[in-house]
Formats: structure tokens, sequence, C-alpha cells
């Protein structure tokens, strides 16, 4: 499978995405971020994922004016924070949004966690700023299936995006399959899976034996399954690793990495996916 960071997927209302970019949670401002996001922009990148939970879109936005009209084709993803459910606080918050990241609209707006409740208000809130030309498309994370399917119960318009923890050690593969359904393209945080299972399991022989490190076997397995992955880092130097383009996973390396699944969860946000539709509605 031939990959590229010009590489995309279509979301269901046409629009094109990325497959890979940067990640940007604990990215802390004062000018990590900042860096991290023009190293990564320098290197190709051409999606970043950021969020007002993060508090550093403001670092992101000074990073696109930086990089000037190579900024131009960058995809920005950001997200809702839960304290800004409801209609008149997520319209508020897309503006707010928008102003610290410099842009006149979003490429993609997600819902970061069903947790802030109110679910069926916002997310009609969400289309709403779509509609108004505020953002190109809507999504949600953290979401799991039985939330999704009460959504659409709900009368809503279904989501075309959904991020959530995804990697080889948890590959969530109902929700995967639920999102393949219905049109939902997935998309891989905490991809390296917070890197706490490295030189742990097998996959250390495997990314010894193909000459990688295991994070490269972990981004390219995710983008090989059709994940939009994006990887964190602050450090230049692993960004660029960070970008396996030069290789290919074979099906028999594909099945011994599809075998590492142990549902192991890097990151407490993953929880909201089972949190029941009555205490989120």
């Amino acid at each position: 499978m031939e990959l590229s960071f010009r590489t995309t997927v279509r979301l269901r209302r046409g629009r094109e995405m990325p497959i890979f970019g940067l990640g940007t949670w604990l990215s802390e401002g004062g000018g990590t971020c900042r860096e991290a996001v023009v190293a990564a922009i320098n290197h190709g990148y051409v999606l970043i994922d950021t969020a007002a939970m993060y508090q550093n879109e403001a670092d992101v936005g000074a990073a696109l004016r930086d990089c000037g009209p190579r900024a131009e084709a960058v995809y920005v993803v950001s997200k809702l924070q839960p304290q800004d459910h409801g209609r008149e606080a997520t319209l508020a918050a897309i503006d707010r949004t928008l102003g610290l990241l410099g842009v006149s609209s979003l490429d993609l707006w997600l819902m970061h966690t069903p947790s802030g409740g109110r679910v069926v208000e916002t997310w009609q809130a969400m289309i709403e700023a779509r509609d108004a030309g505020k953002c190109a498309s809507v999504g949600v994370s953290n979401f799991g299936p039985a939330q999704l399917e009460a959504l659409a119960a709900a009368g809503c318009e279904v989501p075309e995006v959904n991020q959530f923890e995804l990697h080889c050690w948890n590959q969530q593969k109902d929700a995967v399959e639920y999102c393949r359904r219905n049109g939902i393209v997935v998309m891989s945080y905490c991809p390296l899976a917070r890197c706490k299972l490295f030189g742990q399991t097998a996959l250390a022989k495997l990314a010894d034996g193909a000459g990688k490190t295991e994070a490269q076997m972990c981004i390219r397995w995710s983008m090989q399954r059709g994940f939009v992955t994006i990887p964190k880092s602050s450090n230049a130097e692993r960004i660029r690793l960070n970008a396996p383009f030069d290789f290919v996973l074979s099906d028999e390396q594909m099945a011994e990495m599809d075998g590492l699944d142990q549902s192991f969860c890097a990151s407490n946000a993953v929880k909201a996916m089972l949190k029941p539709w009555e205490e989120v509605m």
C-alpha cells in the first residue's frame, strides 16, 4: 500500500482528509507546541490536530502564520471542550477557536467527548456552525457504538469522523466495525499507546527484524488499516521519524501486529465511550 503525506480518505459529504498528521495533546504553550507544528509542516505534514482543552490553539495559529503560504494546504482539526456543551456555548466556542487559530474556518471540528452532556443539543449546534461556514466538517471523539447509535436514533445526522484511542494493543474492533458500516471515518489518537508498552511485547522483536522503531511500526500499521493517524511529539527529530512512508508492512507483519491486541488503554479519555446514553444525552 503506497502512502504519503498527501494520501487522503474521503469523508461522507465528499471532502478529502489527510490520513496522517501531528497530534498536539500535552504540547504546551510558550513555544513548545508552536515549534513542533512548524517542524511538522516543514517536514511535509499537512494535518494538525489540536483542541480547546489542550490550551494551545493560539500556538498552533502562530505556527501556521510562521509557515506562511505552506500553511495554506494544512488541514486543521480542533475540538469542542465538554464545558462548552449546549447551543449558545457551542456557538461561542467555535468563534473563540477560530480567533485563537487565526483562521476563518476549521477543516474539521469534533465534539471532544460525550461526557459534557447535552450531546444532542450540542451536536445540532455544531452542525449549525458547519452550515454557517465556520467549519467544513463535524465529527466526534471518544464515542462508542451505543452512543453513536443513540445519536442516530434521536434523528441526528451521523458524524463524519470519530476519533478515539486506537493502536495495535487496543484495536477497538467493535467501534471500528460500527464506524465503517455507517460511513464514519476512524481517526486514531494515542497510536503509540503513549509508548507504555514499547519493549514489552512481540512488537519489539518484529520492529528489530524490520529495521524500524516500534513507533514507526505502530503508525504504519494504523495507516495501512485505513485509520487517520496522529502521533504526538514535540521533538523535531521524532516528528521526522514518525512519518513512516519509506516502507510497507507485509501481510505477515500486519497479521503479527493484529495478534498483539490486548485491550490496553493508555488514556483515561477513552472510558467515555462506555458511558450510558442516559447520562450524556
